[in-house]
């Protein structure tokens, strides 16, 4: 209502000048401020529940541990001002501001109220420290950059289902396995058991792999024996040749091995040419090798292998056709 007249009477103000240009710049200015103000107004509803509910003073500091990780989210933005900024959409950061300070007092109420469930002092401190520690952990990967902070709600929906679901006794697994990377390895630190971290692991390394394929050679070894192994050493091949190289040459290491067990051609040939005697000396001629145009065996006679003199007119020669021949497949296309 208050709104609505200070609308009508800057309209007045502003047909009688002829300043619609300002007009509009007030309006926008005053849905700011009724903005904020309506969040504020949210935010301190939210810090009262724990003074209108009959909480028990050795709970009430779990609340306090709460309000405050809300209002460290909210300064994520870089300002504590009752709004979330996520980005430029007014909608998009107004919705994500609601969700932080109404689903946290929401989830107080929730274990406060819930005897069923949640039946002792020790289960409801243990619960409001989840709630705590989610927001805290949220701050914590926006950071790390595994989270967005437009992820709030994906992020709180799968908390939400999570912390329910654990207070069933449920398993949470097949609650993160969906979820992206960044919200299953913070919810999964957060919330999962010895046995649903066990049952997570591998499903997150996954995750992990498909983003960063240039650590999967460094990563690997203690998923060596996981049946997506041998395919996410194809991809890891395919980011460096030259990792491909360093860790083929090792045949008897753990990743060693998954490499010259591979079937994949490329890899097949890197792996046996990573055995031989100056096995750099190849790269150049790796294309040829690969499409079965050149051997190995017809470049090892120039190169230096035991008390064999290295043929370096020979292997110079064979560099300069092998560079033309390429230009030439490129220029072919």
């Amino acid at each position: 209502m208050a709104f609505g007249i200070a609308v009508f009477l800057t309209f007045l103000i502003a047909i009688s000048n002829k300043k619609l240009l300002i007009f509009v710049k007030e309006i926008n200015l005053m849905k700011k401020i009724f903005t904020s103000l309506f969040f504020i107004a949210i935010t301190n509803a939210v810090f009262a529940f724990g003074d209108t509910c009959c909480i028990p003073i050795g709970r009430k500091t779990r609340h306090e541990d709460i309000r405050k990780e809300q209002l460290l989210c909210d300064k994520m933005d870089g300002k504590v001002d009752g709004i979330y900024k996520a980005g430029n959409n007014d909608d998009i950061n107004n919705a994500l501001t609601e969700l932080l300070f109404r689903k946290p007092n929401e989830w107080r109420q929730w274990i406060e109220k819930n005897d069923a469930q949640i039946p002792t002092n020790n289960d409801k401190v243990k619960y409001l420290k989840y709630v705590a520690d989610g927001l805290s952990y949220f701050r914590a990967s926006v950071k790390e950059k595994t989270i967005t902070l437009d992820e709030l709600q994906n992020y709180f929906t799968a908390f939400e289902e999570s912390l329910k679901a654990k207070a069933q006794s449920a398993s949470i697994v097949s609650l993160l396995e969906p979820q992206t990377y960044g919200i299953a390895k913070t919810l999964k630190q957060l919330l999962a058991n010895d046995e649903e971290k066990k049952i997570l692991e591998p499903i997150l390394y996954l995750k992990f792999a498909n983003l960063n394929p240039d650590k999967i050679f460094t990563s690997i070894e203690p998923f060596a024996k996981e049946p997506f192994a041998d395919s996410l050493i194809v991809i890891a091949s395919k980011n460096s040749l030259i990792k491909l190289y360093n860790f083929a040459g090792s045949k008897n290491s753990t990743v060693g091995k998954l490499i010259h067990r591979s079937e994949d051609k490329l890899i097949k040939q890197i792996a046996q040419i990573s055995q031989l005697e100056n096995p750099l000396m190849y790269f150049p001629f790796l294309d040829n090798i690969i499409s079965g145009k050149q051997s190995t065996d017809s470049i090892k006679k120039m190169i230096s292998t035991g008390t064999d003199v290295y043929d370096s007119i020979g292997y110079y020669k064979l560099l300069v056709q092998t560079a033309i021949q390429y230009s030439n497949r490129l220029n072919n296309g």
